[in-house]
């Protein structure tokens, strides 16, 4: 019997030997001829699971390690084994259960614990699965796979702080990890970090450079920070690689329409609907461009996803969307939406509203300013509970609620007025000043995303510097680059918009880029010069210098990407001539 064994146990080591060299066959054999002699034989039995799993061959494997099993039922990497077999057959719940009993067989098993979070990953259990892979690194900290595994999750679930620490981790333990950088990456985009976001991503793609993610994510980047030009490339060539992935396709044709190559842009963003009709970017972008070419009737109905675009906040369950059709004696509600300069542009519509009562919810610094509409509505703040109304909108669903076309657009002026009484505190202190006196507001909020685009770098302002007969009134609040000429700068006794409305109607002229000052001086009625970027908003429309929505609005265009200088010069040669 002993020499049996001894034989026996020889013949394993030979085939463990070749299994562990990789000669399939000859292990195979091995494990085949020890099976002859002892049916039962559980590692034989393991051994020729794990081929078959290696073959790609899962059910074989299953039946081979079920029997393993059964013959050693305390066999911890057996249950393990048999767990990624059933795994990779499809039984994701069986395959979850086998490897938690290897867990429990061997609890200081830390490939076991790693190898349960990836099946409670595929099962959505994602806080379960961070447990698991959180247990596989306090086993053993060095485990890469687990460590990448957290951060992963961390991104996934939108801990992002967190996921940037874990992974950055996981990218000291196997810098070659191109798969944690481009999550990383992500996950940098998603924090407004981009300047750590680019080298990251572009070390991914040393890494590998066929990764189409990676190549998407960087495009982002680009444009976030005003590339628009290496955006559409590293996104044309992410869409090369993955044709069949909506979001590359959709995020290409944002880069496109801001590159000014709508019609591209158009077969992009449709592209992206054919892959995924439900894919809200694009539905939005084509929506957009049909918006800035003045076809109205198509744009509406594309500019009705924006609400449900990644990142849109939810709109409240109730009451009822109001259709548009005569209230007949209903309240509606009027919600605020995106930005104070939408609010601004859009209330026009509100006087348009009848034959019911009109409650405008706004933002705590358009209320005093919301007041002075020509209409006997009520204003409340949006920081409180809305009050309980019969039907609801957004300020930004008023234009398709009214069906509005490029003819149609109401362009009253002034639709808002200025406090008298806050008028008779600014006039004095603006009176004084000598020559013109211009209102300059040169930058946006920051937190808008293309920011870096639409607002004009301090230093760009410098040939305005020097215009004869031009007293210079700041608008800008909230920066501190200013630029380096002299303004007069009242900015911090503006508390509110109604404040700056006061202010803006003691000027001759106001001169701003796209944010809610332009908004505000055009629906005042005041004369009001628009720096605008190249690929500008869809409501400035295309190939304009003037605006539909504005009268009083004149409009000097990038002509190229980030040209500001042909702006500027521009700007001061009106001003010279018309001063």
């Amino acid at each position: 019997m002993r020499a049996r064994l001894g034989r026996l146990d020889r013949m394993f080591q030979r085939a463990a030997a070749d299994h562990q060299a990789g000669r399939i066959a000859e292990a195979e054999r091995g494990y085949r001829d020890i099976l002859r002699d002892v049916p039962e034989h559980a590692d034989a039995l393991h051994g020729l699971g794990v081929l078959a799993l290696q073959c790609e061959r899962p059910s074989l494997a299953v039946a081979y390690l079920g029997q393993a099993i059964r013959a050693a039922p305390e066999d911890a990497r057996a249950h393990l084994d048999l767990g990624l077999a059933l795994r990779a057959c499809g039984h994701l719940e069986e395959g979850r259960a086998a490897i938690r009993a290897a867990t429990l067989l061997d609890p200081d098993d830390a490939l076991a614990f790693a190898a349960l979070g990836d099946s409670l990953v595929l099962l959505n259990r994602l806080e379960e699965a961070l447990e698991a892979y959180r247990e596989a690194l306090r086993l053993t900290p060095d485990l890469a796979a687990a460590q990448a595994s957290v951060g992963f999750l961390l991104k996934a679930t939108g801990q992002l702080e967190q996921a940037v620490v874990e992974l950055r981790r996981a990218i000291a333990l196997t810098p070659d990890n191109a798969a944690a950088r481009v999550a990383l990456g992500a996950a940098l985009i998603e924090l407004d970090r981009l300047d750590e976001a680019e080298p990251t991503l572009r070390a991914a793609l040393v890494l590998a450079p066929d990764d189409a993610m990676a190549l998407n994510n960087l495009g982002l980047v680009q444009h976030m920070q005003g590339d628009v030009t290496g955006a559409v490339k590293s996104l044309a060539e992410a869409r090369r690689l993955q044709p069949e992935i909506a979001a590359i396709a959709g995020n290409l044709a944002a880069a496109l329409r801001d590159a000014g190559e709508l019609d591209a842009a158009l077969a992009e963003a449709d592209a992206a609907v054919h892959i995924d009709p439900e894919n809200a970017d694009a539905h939005l972008i084509a929506g957009t461009i049909h918006l800035a070419r003045g076809d109205f009737a198509r744009g509406w109905d594309g500019f009705a996803w924006r609400d449900r675009v990644k990142g849109a906040l939810p709109r409240p369950p109730a009451p009822p969307a109001w259709d548009g059709s005569p209230l007949d004696g209903r309240t509606l509600l009027i919600r605020p939406e995106q930005g104070l300069g939408d609010m601004i542009q859009f209330c026009r519509y509100v006087p348009l509203i009848r034959e019911g009562k009109v409650v405008v919810s706004a933002p705590a610094p358009l209320l005093r300013l919301l007041w002075t509409l020509p209409s006997a509505i009520e204003v409340v703040s949006a920081d409180r509970p809305a009050p309980q109304a019969d039907v609801a909108c957004t300020v930004l669903d008023l234009p398709a609620r009214f069906g509005t076309t490029l003819e149609t657009i109401p362009a009253s002026i002034p639709y808002l007025a200025a406090e008298p009484d806050a008028v008779t505190h600014w006039r004095p202190r603006v009176e004084a000043l000598e020559g013109r006196r211009v209102g300059l507001c040169w930058a946006g909020g920051a937190r808008y995303q293309h920011d870096r685009r639409r607002s004009v770098p301090a230093e760009a302002l410098g040939p305005l510097a020097d215009v004869k007969g031009v007293s210079w009134v700041s608008l800008q609040k909230e920066r501190t680059r200013k630029p380096r000429f002299k303004l007069a700068d009242w900015t911090a006794e503006l508390n509110d918009f109604a404040d700056a409305a006061a202010l803006i109607v003691t000027l001759d002229l106001v001169i701003t880029v796209d944010t809610a000052v332009a908004h505000l001086a055009g629906a005042l009625g005041r004369p009001v010069w628009l720096l605008n970027r190249f690929g500008g908003d869809w409501r400035w429309l295309l190939d304009r210098d003037d605006s539909p929505w504005y009268p009083t609005l004149r409009q000097f265009r990038q002509p190229a990407l980030n040209d500001w200088a042909s702006v500027m010069a521009h700007v001061r040669s009106a001003l010279e001539s018309s001063g």
